[in-house]
C-alpha cells in the first residue's frame, strides 16, 4: 500500500526505500541515513479505530496505537500537566510502510539512549504523502520533521528536555 517516502528526500520506487528502511536498527549507520526500520511484519495492513470512531486503514497503523484526531494538540494538552516530560506527535501517511509501533520503539530507544524516559506518543493518521513527527514540550515544540530525519533531532531534544528540568529543579 504505496511506497516508502523520504528519508532524505522522496524515493521514486518502493525497492530502493524498503531497503534502507530495513536496516536494523542495532547496526552502526551514517548519521546521514538514520532512518527507522521497517519491521518484518509490514506486509499486514491494520485497521485502528480513530477517536471519533472512523476506521483506518494503512499498512503503518498498527492494532496496539490508539490514533487521535489531532496529535499535536493532544501532544501539546498532556505537556501542560507533564512538566519535564516530552510527547511526540507522529503523523502517519498514506505513503508509509514504518508500522507506527516501530516509530516508537525506535524514536524511544534513541530518547532512552540519551538519557530521557519520560517519554509519550500520540498518533493521528496523515494524508498523502510522507508521516512527520513533532516534539512537543511544556515550553516549546519542534518539528515537524519527516520520518526519514526525526531521528537525527532526538539528541539536541533530549537535551533541551533534561535542561529544562535541571533549570525547573533549581527554582523550586
Amino acid at each position: 500500500m504505496g511506497a516508502v517516502r523520504g528519508i532524505a528526500g522522496t524515493f521514486s520506487g518502493l525497492a530502493a526505500a524498503t531497503m534502507l528502511f530495513a536496516t536494523p536498527a542495532c547496526a552502526a549507520q551514517d548519521d546521514t541515513t538514520r532512518a527507522i526500520p521497517v519491521s518484518a511484519t509490514t506486509s499486514d495492513t491494520a485497521t485502528a479505530t480513530t477517536a471519533a470512531g472512523s476506521s483506518v486503514a494503512n499498512a503503518a497503523v498498527s492494532h496496539s496505537v490508539e490514533i487521535s484526531d489531532d496529535a499535536h494538540f493532544e501532544a501539546d494538552r498532556w505537556v501542560v500537566d507533564q512538566r519535564g516530560r516530552l510527547a511526540v506527535a507522529v503523523s502517519i501517511g498514506e505513503d508509509t510502510l514504518v508500522p507506527s509501533e516501530r516509530v516508537e520503539e525506535v524514536l524511544r530507544t534513541d530518547f532512552a539512549e540519551h538519557g530521557l524516559t519520560n517519554v509519550r506518543f500520540f498518533f493521528e493518521q496523515g494524508g498523502a504523502g510522507d508521516s512527520a513527527v513533532s516534539y512537543h514540550s511544556d515550553i516549546y515544540s519542534s518539528g515537524p520533521y519527516p520520518l526519514g530525519t526525526a531521528r537525527d533531532h532526538v539528541e539536541d531534544i533530549a537535551r533541551r528536555v533534561r535542561f529544562d528540568q535541571r533549570l525547573a529543579s533549581n527554582m523550586n
